[in-house]
Formats: structure tokens, sequence, C-alpha cells
């Protein structure tokens, strides 16, 4: 289920997801964002909802240095920091395979947009946008068919046709920037 999708121009991260979640065999719309701000950061959760949960109310995010230690900062003490809260909050591994929670993170800060896998694995792709979820690959080819569009408009462009094409996306979005 989700489609969270992000992009980063000029210096600012517009981010935006949907309201599905899935309860048994029950589709249903939910009133609590999957992406939110945090201070200076923008955050996008897919996966299990503990993780939304513990990024929104819980997490208290250390404050990013300049833009030149920006990547070493959300590789070391960015992902200590979370990884301490998950730990403080009873979110532990019941995975075989080395992946510390059930999902996957968009961070968007100092106009850069960070991907977050299930092992804490850090990334930030040359594209300039990104997304994860169940509709992440529709909406990752909608990024790429319209490059030539403003940044926001991009973002609904991928977020409607991650709901058109995927079964789990369903509106309203919620979008934010930083």
């Amino acid at each position: 289920m989700t489609c969270i999708a992000g992009i980063s121009h000029k210096g600012k991260v517009w981010m935006g997801g949907d309201s599905a979640t899935i309860c048994g065999d029950r589709l249903q719309c939910d009133t609590l964002p999957k992406v939110y701000r945090n201070g200076e950061y923008i955050f996008g959760a897919a996966g299990d909802a503990r993780i939304a949960d513990l990024l929104h109310y819980a997490f208290r995010p250390p404050a990013p240095p300049g833009k030149s230690r920006l990547d070493e900062f959300m590789a070391t003490k960015f992902v200590l920091s979370l990884q301490k809260c998950f730990e403080k909050y009873a979110y532990p591994s019941d995975s075989e395979e080395g992946e510390t929670f059930s999902g996957n993170i968009l961070v968007g800060v100092k106009g850069n947009l960070y991907s977050l896998d299930a092992n804490f694995a850090l990334g930030r792709i040359v594209d300039g946008f990104d997304a994860i979820g169940a509709g992440a690959e529709i909406a990752l080819g909608a990024f790429y068919a319209s490059f030539n569009r403003k940044p926001i408009d991009r973002l609904h462009i991928a977020l409607n046709a991650a709901a058109a094409f995927c079964q789990n996306v369903r509106p309203p979005f919620v979008v934010e920037s930083v």
C-alpha cells in the first residue's frame, strides 16, 4: 500500500503521500498523514504504520549541518539518532535478514532528498526525485515523463498516476515542502 513521492529542485524539497491504509482485506483512507514536517526535515513513510507514528510524534532529529557535510551527517549522526528512537520506543527488528524496520522512509532536508531502507542504508538519487511504497514505480515513471514541468506539478502528476494505476494508492494526497 501507499505511495510517497518526493522531488528536490533548486534548494527545495516537495513530498507527497496518499491516504490509503489496509486492515486485513479492507482498504480505507486514514486521516493521519504519511508525510509531515518535523523541524528542518520533511518525512514520508511507507510500510508499517508504526514507523510514521515514531517519526511524527517521538523522533527529535538532530540539527543538520551545512550542505558541505550533509551526506556524511545523514549517514552517521542522523541514522544513529533514528536508530536510538526506534530502540527507545520498542520498535526492534524481528527479521533474520538484518532489517530493523518494515518499510522505507523518504527524508527531505536542506534541499536534498534521501531514502532510507529497512537496514538504514542511505541513498540520494541523482535524478532529484524518488518514490517508495506500492505505487513507487508508477510515480517514478511519471516523474521521468514530466521532466519539463514545475516540480510541484510533477509531484501531483506522479501521485495521481500512482492512484490511477495502483489499487493500493488513494487520495486525498498530503503535500509538504521544506
